[in-house]
């Protein structure tokens, strides 16, 4: 059931019959959708700083419902956060506005110029630039994180994460990688193939309405079993490797509404264990090799892709059909 409005309750009615049985069973279920994550939390308690150490310190004493405003200016990092939030009070850090307060990895080749330790913390209306990677959720079974409204440049690596994490919600923002299309994986044998854009781990993420470019791999699922996992209106303008990888994921996990632009391999089910594994809707131009990745995993016996379902997309490409 695709297109319903958020933060909804539901009637759902599921009729089950068999031809080759005696069922015909209807089956009645209430569910509500989720929200989309509020901008302010419950009891909000602002607090405005405007260099380092205030920043520091203020996400170091940092409780739930803290909302931590950066003044304009550049901040020189990298900066590691272990606060944690609530789901009605989030820690919220955010800047003024997103053009002028940078967060400055200082050009360092394997830092993030972001961690962050904990669960319902909101990274909002910043820039990050200049590191190996702009932001990485580090705990494993993390929840509840936002990235919202976050300009990330001048970086090898966009937004990563670790195992087990849940219901994150990583939209609108600007990610812009290193590399320049039409630099693809078959000029240099998979040199960059794991430069990703926005990679989450788990289940229940939702990303969507972000605009990428100059990665390997723009959008990606990065651990086997993933479930319940969104990407929706994404528009991605390059991809030396995959637009999009749902490789592993093994049940409801769905790429709908999203553009495609310069890619070379787009869409990735390298495997899907079982499904369904949805791509809906979305509209793919300038394939430099295949649409559609039905791939087996390497090995003995090698693991095929199961349960996709691939439906009204629009595709459009110089060579391969």
């Amino acid at each position: 059931i695709f297109e319903l409005t958020p933060g909804t309750s539901d009637d759902i009615e599921l009729h089950a019959t068999d031809p080759d049985g005696p069922v015909d069973n209807v089956i009645p279920v209430s569910a509500t959708t989720r929200s989309v994550p509020p901008d302010d939390p419950t009891s909000p308690t602002i607090h405005n700083v405007s260099n380092v150490a205030a920043l520091n310190a203020a996400v170091d004493s940092a409780t739930p419902g803290d909302v931590i405003v950066l003044a304009p200016g550049t901040y020189t990092g990298p900066f590691s956060f272990t606060v944690s939030g609530t789901a009605t009070n989030p820690v919220v850090i955010r800047g003024a506005d997103e053009d002028v307060v940078v967060l400055d990895g200082g050009g360092c080749s394997s830092c993030n110029v972001v961690e962050i330790y904990g669960s319902f913390v909101h990274i909002e209306r910043l820039t990050l630039a200049h590191a190996n990677r702009g932001l990485r959720f580090q705990t494993v079974g993390a929840e509840g994180n936002v990235v919202r409204r976050v300009h990330i440049w001048d970086v090898r690596l966009g937004i990563g994460s670790n195992d087990d994490q849940r219901d994150f919600y990583v939209c609108d923002n600007v990610v812009e990688g290193r590399l320049i299309w039409p630099q693809v994986y078959s000029d240099d044998g998979g040199a960059h193939s794991d430069d990703d854009g926005i990679i989450l781990r788990g289940n229940g993420h939702v990303v969507c309405h972000n605009q990428i470019t100059g990665f390997g791999d723009a959008l990606k699922l990065g651990e086997d079993g993933s479930r319940g996992d969104d990407f929706y209106g994404n528009e991605v303008t390059s991809a030396y490797d995959n637009g999009i990888e749902l490789d592993g994921s093994e049940g409801n996990t769905r790429a709908f509404r999203n553009r495609f632009t310069n890619t070379y391999a787009t869409i990735s089910f390298q495997p899907i264990f079982g499904g369904p594994a949805y791509a809906l809707r979305n509209i793919v131009v300038n394939v430099a090799n295949e649409q559609l990745k039905f791939h087996a995993l390497g090995g003995s016996p090698p693991q095929e892709p199961s349960g996709m379902l691939v439906l009204n997309n629009t595709f459009v490409s110089p060579t391969l059909a």
